[in-house]
């Protein structure tokens, strides 16, 4: 097992929630290392966004190979794949791109189950006491904060694509108030 695994893995069982941030392309990552986050994760939903795909295994998984070499070559940080249903219609395909994932150096995951739509304090509690895996849940409107998640038992919490999304809402906030101003200042404001 590499040590890249190893150290994605060990994030998952100490005390502290372990936050995992999204990323859609090589510089977000590299700024999520800068701010000392321990791990990154690519977002299916932002990359594809990024590239112009929707999401749901539309874009080429080519195109997102060179998004997470991308991605590896920029930061020192475990990378861990958003690989959906596996970018493949067979066993083996899913399997081909698995290796090569693998191969390329990410995070191939941790035991582990994820929730990424769940929001409920009771229902939080519910699935912690339902296994001893360690329970990772995503960003969503109502979640409960970082601290109530850790009370709670819940390991990871990932920001899936709101943070891309809220970005490129501010893009298209900014380039409207551009042409309203007509001129630059709002970039500098």
């Amino acid at each position: 097992m590499s040590s890249t695994l190893n150290v994605f893995k060990e994030l998952h069982q100490t005390d502290k929630l372990f936050i995992l941030p999204n990323a859609w392309d090589a510089r977000s990552a590299q700024l999520f290392q800068e701010k000392g986050f321990s791990a990154v994760a690519t977002s299916s939903a932002a990359v594809a966004g990024s590239l112009g795909y929707e999401d749901g295994e539309q874009m080429p998984f080519d195109d997102y190979l060179f998004v997470v070499r991308r991605i590896l070559a920029a930061v020192s940080i475990p990378l861990s794949v958003d690989l959906e249903m596996g970018y493949g219609t067979t066993v083996e395909e899913i399997y081909k791109n698995i290796r090569q994932l693998a191969d390329l150096g990410v995070a191939a995951g941790a035991d582990g189950i994820f929730l990424p739509c769940i929001s409920a304090v009771e229902d939080i509690a519910d699935a912690v006491a339902q296994t001893r895996l360690p329970l990772n849940v995503m960003c969503v409107p109502g979640l409960p904060g970082f601290e109530e998640l850790s009370e709670l038992g819940v390991k990871r919490v990932s920001m899936g694509p709101f943070l891309f999304n809220k970005v490129y809402d501010h893009i298209g906030t900014l380039s409207h108030a551009i042409t309203v101003a007509d001129g630059f200042a709002p970039l500098f404001s």
